[in-house]
């Protein structure tokens, strides 16, 4: 055993080569192998030198090509696609030069100019400077291939503008949702069509999305007024419907104002002008009739701010009076009349009861 051993090839480790058995043997190699090392020295070749690589830029992350507008949008989702079509329409509509950008990206100082007039004259808040910025990113990815991220001077400028306080929405009492709804001077279409979402609004405790949600088939008169049925949602915005909810619109038989009737004589109004008797709630009222076109979405978000400047109130903004005016009045008046902190956060949809108190 010990001779087999002693002739047994060796395992050796070569640390620049992989794993390999040689038996071992003498230090001198043959002449013939001599001579072949010697032809062909290792130091005879030569090594090209590393190229020294230059801190990348955004013009060098270019694609030898741009794409159009309409192709680079293709690769966003559909669902998102006008969204981030329009904030690329208005970054461009911006500069008289838009026309180069059809070559080129856009550069830092144009991007900067650009958030300034958002924030300086369009008044966007922070988060919306936020969602701007993302959207014209990913369209510049998908235009030219490059990043608004080696912008380090335009994400200061914005970063700059995060000091933003949330603006609570004012209060409407009972008392000027009646002295709105009640001026009969204010009985054209055009008025119709608004003090009913102010009636359903206030009633319903909606939000704008929840408004913009409501189907004609979705009121069904009684003896005690108009019931409405609707999808509830925990956030703002259609998108985000939790739940079937219910609510009443009272039916007053004093000389108050006649919430109900607000609400039935502008569905049948609308049934006779237009013969509509199903799909969407609200349409548009000119000074004689309604017309066949949709109250759009900026108009209802509007109409808290008409109700607010019609009743003399101060400060009147797209902040101060909003949908969440109604819901507060809501509250208000609930709380006036005995309703706990847990009512009235189950019925408008508040995520707790601490919303509410």
């Amino acid at each position: 055993v010990k001779q087999e051993l002693e002739d047994a090839p060796m395992l050796t480790v070569n640390l620049n080569q992989s794993f390999h058995i040689k038996e071992e043997v003498d230090d001198e190699l043959p002449e013939e192998e001599e001579e072949e090392l010697e032809e062909d020295p290792l130091g005879e070749i030569e090594l090209e030198e590393e190229p020294v690589l230059e801190p990348v830029s955004l013009v060098q992350l270019e694609r030898e090509f741009v794409l159009d507008d309409s192709a680079c949008l293709t690769a966003i989702k559909e669902k998102s696609r006008p969204q981030y079509s329009k904030a690329w329409a208005n970054f461009r509509a911006f500069f008289d030069n838009s026309a180069d950008f059809d070559a080129r990206v856009p550069s830092e100082a144009e991007l900067m100019d650009y958030f300034r007039h958002l924030r300086t004259e369009k008044l966007f808040s922070s988060s919306s400077m936020w969602t701007t910025y993302s959207m014209v990113n990913s369209v510049v990815k998908e235009k030219y291939g490059a990043s608004l991220r080696q912008y380090e001077h335009l994400r200061d400028l914005i970063r700059s503008y995060d000091v933003d306080v949330k603006r609570k929405a004012q209060v409407f009492t009972m008392e000027d949702i009646q002295a709105f709804l009640g001026r009969a001077e204010l009985s054209e279409p055009y008025w119709m069509v608004r003090k009913t979402i102010i009636t359903l609004a206030f009633f319903g405790g909606l939000r704008h999305g929840e408004i913009m949600g409501l189907k004609l088939e979705n009121f069904r008169s009684s003896k005690d007024g108009v019931h409405v049925v609707h999808d509830r949602c925990r956030k703002q915005g259609a998108d985000n419907m939790q739940r079937e909810s219910k609510f009443l619109v009272p039916r007053i038989a004093t000389g108050r104002v006649d919430y109900a009737d607000i609400v039935e004589s502008y569905v049948e109004r609308v049934h006779r002008n237009l013969g509509k008797v199903q799909g969407r709630a609200f349409w548009t009222g000119r000074k004689d009739t309604f017309v066949n076109q949709p109250v759009g979405k900026n108009s209802i978000a509007y109409i808290p701010q008409e109700m607010a400047k019609l009743l003399g109130k101060e400060n009147v903004t797209k902040y101060t009076y909003t949908f969440n005016s109604l819901r507060y009045s809501l509250a208000s008046a609930a709380a006036d009349n005995g309703a706990v902190a847990y009512q009235m956060a189950n019925f408008p949809g508040w995520n707790e009861s601490l919303v509410s108190e």
